[in-house]
């Protein structure tokens, strides 16, 4: 119908565009997103390396809300490393300072803004 709703457009840009990946030690998607976008073209992974939630897990539950998870397994990589606990290092290592949150800076997010606009 025409109440639909249409996303982009015919002349949509879809080539040489940059992509920044602003990473935080997270677990879950938060590793596995980078990990399928590291090593993609005009992609650049920015903060720190992930958590490396990579496992499955085994959720015990107990009377009073208790409850504990184990992890059941690890994935294993084509070239047979193991990513369990080591996470997808980003491409620029950067650690934000405290200082310059409260100056109201975010250094990770101002390196990445400047490769997606420079290239550098």
């Amino acid at each position: 119908g025409t109440d639909g709703y249409h996303v982009g457009a015919a002349d949509a840009r879809t080539t040489g565009l940059r992509t920044a990946l602003i990473l935080a030690r997270d677990g879950s998607a938060s590793d596995w997103f980078p990990l399928g976008m590291s090593g993609a073209p005009n992609v650049r992974l920015f903060g720190r390396r992930t958590a490396g939630a990579f496992s499955s897990y085994l959720s015990f539950d107990y009377f009073g809300f208790m409850s504990f998870n184990i992890a059941s397994g690890d994935f294993v990589a084509s070239d047979r490393t193991t990513r369990l606990g080591y996470g997808v290092a980003p491409d620029e290592d950067i650690l934000p300072k405290q200082s310059d949150l409260i100056q109201g800076r975010d250094t990770v997010y101002e390196r990445a803004l400047e490769w997606v606009r420079t290239g550098q």
